[in-house]
């Protein structure tokens, strides 16, 4: 089974720096860039025959997006080691293990500022994953320059509050937790919207 080197993943030397002596902990690991795929950017499999495992990543995905994903599936890695039995794909364990990391690499700044303020500021000020969350995180990595300063999402508008989505205007009418209720202006019809769509720029 064929394994790329980091230099072969990376050209940072940073990231290359933080990533060797973890994934030197796992010889038995091999890593692969495939084809982009639809549904997922990243993968982890365990082959008990040989005892390997096998994390693939996406090739269309700039070096931060890419090491994102690959501290994603290594912590799947990471915890299959710890506790040898299956448990939900993303169960305490695997949070704990990912949420490490990223604590990790923004503590020895290895993310830019913008990247590292999004990951604080929606998993490590409240140490849980969510999908809600994740997806904020990749719609930032994602991004090859930075997020317009103005960049807000549903959650930062306030009851009363107008804002955009997919060139539709809300108004917030009530705010929850991780989602808001919101008038839609032109059909009067009303919707809950997740509080992490980011909103059009006006």
């Amino acid at each position: 089974m064929t394994s790329l080197s980091l230099s072969h993943l990376f050209s940072n030397q940073q990231i290359i720096g933080f990533l060797k002596p973890l994934i030197s902990q796992i010889p038995n690991l091999s890593i692969a860039l495939v084809k982009p795929r639809r549904t997922k950017y990243g993968t982890m499999q365990f082959f008990p025959a040989t005892q390997q495992y096998r994390i693939t990543l996406n090739n269309d995905l700039n070096e931060w997006f890419r090491l994102y994903v690959l501290l994603h599936e290594f912590a799947h890695v990471l915890t299959h080691k710890q506790i040898q039995r299956k448990e939900k794909a993303h169960g305490k364990t695997w949070q704990q293990n990912f949420l490490t990391l990223l604590h990790k690499a923004i503590e020895e700044q290895i993310f830019p500022e913008y990247i590292a303020t999004f990951i604080h500021n929606e998993f490590l000020t409240q140490p849980s994953y969510s999908s809600s969350k994740d997806y904020l995180i990749k719609y930032c990595i994602s991004q090859e320059h930075y997020l317009p300063k103005q960049t807000k999402c549903v959650k930062d508008y306030q009851t009363g509050q107008t804002f955009s989505i997919f060139n539709r205007k809300f108004k917030v009418l009530k705010r929850f937790r991780t989602r808001s209720l919101c008038l839609e202006i032109h059909t009067h019809k009303r919707y809950i919207i997740q509080g992490f769509i980011i909103t059009d720029v006006s």
